[in-house]
């Protein structure tokens, strides 16, 4: 059955994955602002992922298949499969790379440059390792 949690979490890692490699390649491509919001979405994907898997999905709004924007750093650091300092970390991660995906995409005053790019990619690999999602097989 597709909409078994278990299913439901894998499509969200898959999608996170290539998510991933989009921003990567965007960097690549000097798209800095794209490259940034990117990683924002494949953070946001992956933690999704691990929310699905361990039952959060309950506490998403009514009627989402996933959490909102200012809920998922808190799913994420209530997750008790997690260490205390991982989930503080990656509370961080979620609203540091919300930030710079709102300037990205919102805020054409503010610079976004290569540094700021890979600042994210770096922070979205962080997150990727910490939640063991770029080495799942699904």
């Amino acid at each position: 059955m597709l909409n078994r949690p278990e299913d439901r979490a894998a499509r969200w890692r898959r999608t996170a994955r290539a998510t991933l490699e989009t921003a990567n390649l965007l960097c690549e491509n000097e798209d800095h602002r794209s490259c940034v919001s990117r990683a924002y979405f494949a953070a946001y994907q992956a933690a999704t992922s691990i929310c699905i898997r361990h039952g959060d999905a309950v506490n998403f709004p009514p009627g989402w298949n996933n959490p909102s924007h200012e809920q998922l750093p808190n799913l994420i650091g209530n997750y008790a499969g997690l260490t205390v300092s991982t989930r503080r970390v990656l509370r961080r991660i979620l609203r540091e790379l919300r930030h710079l995906r709102e300037d990205a995409d919102y805020s054409m005053g503010v610079t976004v440059d290569h540094g700021t790019a890979i600042a994210a990619l770096m922070m979205a690999s962080t997150l990727f390792d910490r939640l063991e999602v770029k080495d799942v097989d699904d």
